[in-house]
């Protein structure tokens, strides 16, 4: 099992226009939320957690959440499927208009993964503990 520790961002979506969507998100910020998805998505794939039914799911819900988001008001943020040639299909988040994001692994302390997506602006790290 993946066990997402931190997130950290940098950049505009930091600073991204949440309209409403903080209002019905259970933490208060709709960009966090997003980004512990994408982490999560992330951390199944390098822990080697590829039970597709479970990612498959995962996926739906991220898409779900995030229209409804968007539709409250959440602006030139994006969530999508990306490719990565050693871990396969994962959720990203990066700012409207930012081509391919690029995502790279390093080893952390204590057996942990670092996970850094990056794109235009921004940026964020994922703490991963593989369990």
């Amino acid at each position: 099992m993946a066990r997402v520790r931190a997130v950290t961002v940098q950049g505009a979506l930091s600073a991204a226009n949440t309209g409403r969507a903080t209002d019905i998100d259970p933490y208060d910020s709709p960009i966090e939320t997003l980004l512990r998805i994408s982490c999560k998505s992330i951390g199944l794939r390098l822990c080697r957690e590829d039970k597709a039914r479970m990612i498959h799911t995962i996926r739906l819900l991220a898409m779900d959440i995030y229209a409804l988001y968007s539709g409250a008001g959440l602006r030139n943020v994006v969530l999508e499927e990306q490719r990565d040639n050693r871990l396969g299909n994962v959720l990203v988040v990066k700012e409207l208009g930012c081509g391919t994001a690029r995502l790279s692994i390093m080893n952390g302390e204590k057996g942990e993964v670092i996970a850094r997506v990056e794109c235009k602006d921004s940026s964020y790290e994922c703490v991963i503990e593989c369990q």
